[in-house]
């Protein structure tokens, strides 16, 4: 029925949500001993931006500086930055004044272009597809991934491909022996180096998922 369709793409875009939010929490979270650790690739970007955020949550009087060049002018996009400092400022801690902008706008953008492509095709199956392929890039390292799954599993059978999956040889959206993130990625012959919107644009560029939601609110409109 109608209800029903209408329900399964509200428990989707819901299960979407918790799946980003869990996401952006292994993106900056504190370890045991309170420090500040990053478990993705984009550490140099995150360092960046929390400088930002606490030059912009603490400067007195508040000034547009670069925060690592002092009396350098900022020119980088700052304003998703400037909203995680009013959260700093007003005494939430630094991993949650960093999140909370990210994921407003973020699922913002995941929930305006589901609206878009709607409005486009005129399915919600066909909406909910193409937001996947929007997160996930619509990239090819899956070739490689069914390659490394069908290579354990002729060598070592059903119980390897839990290993493949608990620990995969390669990092298979960045596949090129001249800069692979894994010590395998130098072995193989392949040049597929690409970003996964969801990896990169949606976490630690974090002027993106602003920018995103405010066009797609436009584009929409």
């Amino acid at each position: 029925t109608k209800f029903n369709k209408g329900l399964y793409v509200v428990v989707f875009l819901l299960a979407l949500m918790v799946l980003y939010w869990l996401l952006l929490s292994t993106v900056l979270f504190r370890a045991g001993d309170g420090t500040l650790r990053g478990a993705l690739v984009g550490w140099g970007d995150i360092a960046l931006h929390l400088n930002m955020i606490e030059r912009m949550a603490t400067a007195q009087p508040f000034v547009i500086d670069h925060p690592v060049a002092a009396g350098t002018h900022l020119v980088y996009p700052f304003l998703i930055n400037f909203l995680s400092a009013i959260f700093r400022s007003l005494g939430l801690d630094v991993v949650l004044a960093f999140q909370i902008p990210l994921f407003i706008f973020g699922t913002l953008s995941l929930l305006l272009i589901f609206a878009l492509a709607d409005r486009a095709l005129g399915s919600k199956n066909l909406a909910i597809l193409i937001l996947i392929l929007v997160l996930l890039g619509s990239g090819f390292g899956f070739k490689v991934f069914f390659e490394d799954l069908q290579e354990n599993y002729q060598r070592n059978g059903l119980i390897s491909l839990s290993t493949i999956l608990a620990d995969p040889p390669h990092e298979y959206t960045h596949l090129d022996n001249r800069t692979g993130g894994k010590p395998a990625e130098k072995d193989t012959d392949d040049n597929i180096v690409w970003i996964v919107p969801v990896i990169s644009f949606l976490s630690h560029q974090r002027s993106f998922p602003l920018g995103l939601a405010v066009f797609s609110f436009l584009l929409l409109g």
